[in-house]
């Protein structure tokens, strides 16, 4: 991330990744460094708002066993037994809930005609099955609010 020291009439200092930087800030140049500064900033808390915010699976085994009053193991056992009957029961009865946050469904995709976005080319694309997640509207409101109607 690029941060911005001093702003005088004649130069810019910056810093970048641990290195100062002295930049002649005469019209252009002086524009062109601050709004770079700027979208630099803005891509570092982008960043930092993405990796700050994911549970790794050791976390979320670590807050699960302390809520519960359980120890690591148990916790840990307890979420691989609950992906292994999420994907037995997704490929036995088509569907999977989870009580509280949605439901893993297994649906099938009909075959259809498409487009090479290349050649333009029409081209065949055959039937598959997927899995999809559809999130309960109680977790998903919980978690993105609804808009209020407009008055």
């Amino acid at each position: 991330m690029i941060f911005p020291l001093q702003n005088y009439e004649t130069s810019i200092v910056l810093t970048y990744r641990f290195e100062t930087f002295d930049i002649p800030a005469t019209g252009v140049w002086k524009g062109r460094i601050m709004a770079a500064t700027k979208t630099a900033a803005k891509a570092a808390r982008k960043t930092a708002a993405k990796t700050a915010t994911r549970m790794t699976q050791a976390q979320i085994v670590s807050d699960l066993a302390a809520k519960c009053d359980l120890s690591k193991t148990v916790a840990k056992d307890f979420l691989d037994n609950l992906a292994a009957l999420a994907v037995k029961e997704v490929k036995k009865n088509g569907v999977f809930i989870v009580p509280g946050i949605g439901r893993l469904v297994k649906d099938s995709r009909k075959a259809r005609m498409g487009r090479n976005p290349a050649t333009g080319e029409s081209i065949k694309i055959p039937a598959r099955r997927v899995v999809k997640f559809r999130v309960a509207k109680a977790c998903k409101d919980a978690i993105v609010p609804p808009k209020k109607p407009r008055s």
